[in-house]
Parts: C-alpha cells; sequence; structure tokens
C-alpha cells in the first residue's frame, strides 16, 4: 500500500445518497497501515480499520462548538462510532451510499460529503455536515482516504451486481418470527441483556461485531453476533434453524433490543482454520483428514436439506481443540425447488467452483469444489493454481466476467509436491476439483472414501461445551451471582441478597453478608463490601437440595426449595445458598464440583 501525501487537487470520486449532518474526527493514535479489502489466502486475512477518534458536535451554526471521544471502526457500509471500545451498539453512524464524495483537502485533511449520520444518544449537540477527518499525520490520512476510497468502490460494484442479481429462492422472513432461545426460560431472562453477560470483541464483519459472552443460566461460553437489521441477516438465522449438526456452529437463541438483533451461537476457542493456517503454513495429512472428513459432514447434512453454503473458506471452519465446525451462513441459500439451481457468483473467488467464475447455473457441488481447494491448501501451503491466477481472480468485478482464469497445472502428476501425499489424498483432491460439477464427489462419496472411511467421527459436541461451560462458571464467579444467602442458625428468618464470587488467583469463595445490608440497606453493595469467605481447599462437599440444618425447616414448609438450595460444607461450617432456578443451582454445583476436582493440593 502507498503511504504517500495526497494531494490538495485529488478528489476520490463516488456515486452516494444526500444528508445534513456532519463530524470532525482527530486521529489521536497512528494505527497500522493495513488493506482493507485482502482476499482470504494462506497469508492474509481480510481487515478493517479502528481506532479511538475524537469528533466534533454542535447545532448547524455552532461551528467549534465542543469534541466528544469515540471509538470508530470502518465497514463496508460508514463509520461508527461506539462510546467505548468494548461498547457493543454504536452511537453514531456516518453511512456512505451511492453519491459519497471522498475529497483531500490537505495532507493531513479530507472530507466526506453526502453521508447519512445516525445519532443514537439524546444530545442537543448533532452532528454537521460535511464530514471532515483530520490524521495526525499524512501518512495516517493517506492510510485512511485509500481505506475509505476502497469501501466506496466496493459500494459501487455492489450496486452494479444487484442488477445482475435474481431473486433469492428462500421466502422473506418477518424479524420477530426469528426471535427465539434454544432453551426454556424463566420470565426475567428471555430478554438478552438478563441472559448473557457481554464480554470483548473476538470478531467482526462488514455490518456487524461478535463478541463473547456467558449465559448467566447454563454458565456456556457463547459467540454473540450484534448487528442491525439486514434481509440477509433473516436468511442466516433461517437456515441455521434448520440445520442441527455437531459440525455446525449452533444457534443458542436470537434477540432484539431496540433496533440491535444478538444471534447466539457455539464459541470455538481456538478461532478459525485460517489463522491457524498461517501459523503452521501447512498440516501432517492426518490432521487434514481429521479437518475435511468434518467439514465434509457438515456439508452432507446441509445438502440433504438442499442447503447450499457458498462461502467454504478456511476463514469459515472454526476451531476447539479436535472439534470442527462449520459456520458464517450469510451467503448461505435453501433450494426449495430441487431442479433449480443459482446463478449469480457469490464467496470467494479462490475458492469458487469454475462454474461460478463462468456464470453458469450452478448447485451443492460446488461446495465441494471449495471444499477441495481447502484441502489442497491445507496439505501444502499454497492454492491449486499459481500467483498469477491468484492475483488475476483478486481484480475480477464479478464472477461471470471473465470465466475460470485459473491454472490448474499444478494437479498433474509431474508436480513434484504432489508425491508428498498418499495416493488417496491425490485421488480425492483430483475428483474434488474436477472441472465437471457432474464429475466431483458428492459430501457422502467423500466420507465413504479410502482416505477418510476409517475416520470416527465425533456424535456429540460434549468436550466443547464442557470446557466452555467451566470457563463461563470463572467469568461468572468473578463477576459475581446474585444468590439468596440462608441464616446459617436455621432461625425461621427470611434469606438476604447476596454476592458470590471466586477469586482464582487466591482460590477463594467470599459472599457478602448480611451486616453489609443492616449498615445501609439503601447502598449498593456487591462482594467486595465487607465480605466473608472460605478457601476453596477448606470445603469438604457440594450438595444439592435442602437438606442442611438451615434449610431443612424451609424446605419442610416449601418443597419447591430442594430444587433450587444448595450447601458448600467445610469442617466448621455450611454455607446455604438458593439461585433463582433449577438449572442455576445444578450448573453451580457441577462447576464448583469440577474446581474442586482441580484444586491443587
Amino acid at each position: 500500500m502507498s503511504t504517500r501525501a495526497p494531494q490538495d487537487s485529488e478528489i476520490f470520486r463516488f456515486k452516494a445518497t444526500m444528508a445534513t449532518d456532519g463530524i470532525v474526527i482527530d486521529v489521536e493514535a497512528p494505527a497500522m497501515l493495513l488493506p482493507t479489502e485482502e482476499l482470504l489466502s494462506p497469508t492474509s486475512k481480510q481487515k478493517y480499520r479502528a481506532g479511538s477518534l475524537t469528533h466534533r458536535v454542535g447545532l448547524g451554526f455552532v461551528k467549534s462548538a465542543t469534541f466528544k471521544h469515540k471509538y470508530f471502526r470502518l465497514r463496508d457500509h460508514g463509520l461508527l462510532g461506539y462510546a467505548a471500545q468494548d461498547a457493543h451498539v454504536a452511537s453514531l453512524e456516518v453511512l456512505f451510499s451511492l453519491f459519497t464524495l471522498l475529497e483531500v483537502l490537505s495532507p493531513t485533511t479530507f472530507v466526506l460529503r453526502h453521508v447519512h449520520v445516525v445519532q443514537s444518544d439524546d444530545s442537543w449537540l448533532k452532528v454537521e455536515d460535511p464530514v471532515v477527518l483530520k490524521a495526525a499525520t499524512a501518512d495516517e490520512a493517506s492510510a485512511w482516504t485509500m481505506d475509505i476510497g476502497a469501501k466506496l468502490e466496493l459500494l459501487k460494484r455492489r450496486d452494479d451486481a444487484a442488477k445482475h442479481r435474481k431473486a433469492s429462492l428462500i421466502p422473506t422472513h418477518n424479524a420477530e418470527d426469528l426471535l427465539f432461545s434454544a432453551t426454556p426460560d424463566p420470565p426475567y431472562y428471555r430478554t438478552f441483556l438478563h441472559k448473557y453477560v457481554m464480554m470483548g470483541e473476538i470478531g467482526e464483519g462488514s455490518f456487524s461485531v461478535v463478541r463473547k459472552g456467558v449465559d448467566r443460566m447454563t454458565a456456556e461460553v457463547c459467540a454473540i453476533k450484534c448487528s442491525k437489521h439486514t434481509p440477509s441477516l433473516l436468511e442466516e438465522v433461517a437456515i441455521l434453524k434448520l440445520v442441527s449438526h455437531p459440525n455446525i456452529v449452533g444457534l443458542h437463541g436470537v434477540y432484539k433490543t431496540d433496533d440491535m438483533f444478538y444471534i447466539v451461537m457455539d464459541y470455538m476457542a481456538d478461532g478459525d482454520l485460517c489463522d491457524r493456517l498461517i501459523q503452521v503454513t501447512r498440516f501432517p495429512e492426518d490432521d487434514v483428514r481429521r479437518i475435511i472428513a468434518q467439514v465434509a459432514s457438515a456439508i452432507q447434512h446441509i445438502h440433504a436439506l438442499n442447503i447450499i453454503h457458498r462461502d467454504v473458506k478456511p476463514e469459515n471452519i472454526l476451531l476447539h481443540k479436535d472439534a470442527v465446525k462449520l459456520a458464517d451462513f450469510g451467503l448461505a441459500k435453501r433450494i426449495l425447488d430441487p431442479s433449480m439451481q443459482f446463478q449469480k457468483g457469490c464467496g470467494t473467488p479462490e475458492y469458487a467452483a469454475p462454474e461460478l467464475l463462468y456464470g453458469r447455473p450452478y448447485g451443492t457441488q460446488s461446495d465441494l469444489f471449495s471444499l477441495g481447494v481447502v484441502a489442497y491448501v491445507l496439505l501444502f501451503g499454497a492454492f491449486p493454481f499459481t500467483v498469477a491466477s491468484a492475483a488475476a481472480l483478486q481484480q475480477l468485478q464479478r464472477f461471470s466476467e471473465a470465466g475460470d482464469i485459473r491454472d490448474m497445472s499444478c494437479l498433474h502428476p509431474s508436480n513434484p509436491q504432489w508425491q508428498s501425499v498418499s495416493p488417496d489424498a491425490q485421488d480425492v483432491l483430483l475428483r474434488l476439483l474436477a472441472i465437471d460439477p457432474t464429475e466431483r464427489m458428492t459430501a457422502t462419496e467423500l466420507l465413504a472414501h479410502p482416505w477418510l472411511a476409517s475416520l470416527e467421527l465425533p456424535a456429540k459436541d460434549d468436550q466443547r461445551r464442557d470446557d466452555c461451560v467451566h470457563v463461563g462458571l470463572r467469568e461468572l464467579l468473578y463477576r459475581g451471582m446474585d444468590v439468596l444467602k440462608h441464616n446459617k442458625s436455621g432461625k425461621d428468618k427470611a434469606p438476604h441478597a447476596s454476592i458470590l464470587r471466586f477469586d482464582v488467583a487466591t482460590q477463594v469463595l467470599s459472599w457478602t453478608p448480611a451486616s453489609a445490608l443492616q449498615q445501609n440497606p439503601k447502598k449498593h453493595f456487591n462482594a467486595r463490601d465487607h465480605p466473608r469467605s472460605v478457601p476453596l481447599k477448606d470445603v469438604t462437599a457440594i450438595l444439592p437440595g435442602a437438606t442442611s440444618p438451615a434449610l431443612a425447616p424451609k424446605a419442610a414448609k416449601d418443597a419447591s426449595k430442594n430444587a433450587v438450595c444448595l450447601s458448600i460444607l467445610t469442617e466448621k461450617r455450611s454455607l446455604d445458598l438458593e439461585l433463582p432456578t433449577e438449572t442455576q443451582r445444578d450448573m453451580l454445583v457441577a462447576g464448583l464440583r469440577r474446581l474442586l476436582l482441580v484444586l491443587p493440593r
């Protein structure tokens, strides 16, 4: 990427919409100069510019009213401003459209004209038009203009491509109809903010941010996609609700608050296959067999449901220890009429089947070609075509422009690398990468091939889920879990609200005693204020139910206490607690018992 200072006379012109608001931004700290539109390869991933910026706000004629700090992210559709880096809802949006102009005013200053600005806060100081951005250095300004220019050009290309688009084969869905939870929840936990603890960002896309979260009911760590309403989002959710497979990212629930959707999915602790590929360059053949078998099993499942993924690539294959899951169904479609095929090309050109590049009708077999490219990349650390072919693919404006321009002569037996893998692996690659889709292996045929047939695939997802619950419980206990603590004397006295915490460093359980409330009942408290504690090493047993002297009399009057109470026993005392639900009680009992098992003695 060039980092030269732009000249005053340079103007980047693109189509966009009119708006009446604007913003002034000063870049505080230089960011890495990263290309924003790289296509996925073994050595590159798509990047999005982000950083802490300040912006000017004021009423129409007030040109120098005040400045505010925000954390900005550049997306395909515009700039999003957040109150803090860990915030998951944008408080300011500077949206591009088809008439936006990007103009350079000076080596460090540039302007976005004709943008639409959306503010979610109620401040009387409104953002003004035009959007003037100022960088700390000329290099920074050049980097920002190149990245924003690429986004505007992408917007234009997508608009051109839309003219060639055919109607989707999946019906349009009502957003409200897609809201659901995979588990029955009590009324209080049916809202997103009550059920989930939001944590740090783990990924981002053009129109969404993916954050780590913890389910307060089960303690399972989840991946939460935070996105605004889009037709593609509705289609993705509709498809995810149809699939259920250990090698496909599972859908836990879909929630809506105001104009934000939260799609809660399985969390995979080891990231995506692309990250791993960048680290190791290539994989041993046995590891490739294990990965390809699990992805093939996922593809077999969705194809049986007449669903085509259309974007099989390393970035959309997630890892957790030995577990592999196919993810990102943003481009997936359901074929309602088996006799029909798609014609609109999409996905990543390097992994696309030849029929997509030629603009011909295509079906589920295109996913198998993409899987063949993935297998080749994992085995050899390179695409099954020349570097020049890859560079040419990246210049394509539409899939149907020039046909398949890849040179795949590397598949010939004369290729020296070809001999470094087994004959079975060679046969699989040749049959997956067949030009004619009718000669290509199906997912069922691939799983029955000698290269994969001997592998035992996991039938369940229990190990990954157990890992996520173990980590999630520690997170919940570190932050503090709301409980009711019963009086140890066993007197007929109402329990008091408390917060139970566990400190991993000291291996100590602590809780807020009643005395903290009695001193000032209206004062907000937590487990850090006047805590009582028990070293985990002193715990002798963790018993579910209401059997202790403090709980038994109350259970005699109310049998439901047996389902929500537990006792943490030491040689000197019993800590008797009540949880809001039986699910949470069982989760806490199992989690504390697991902590005891791994406790250093």
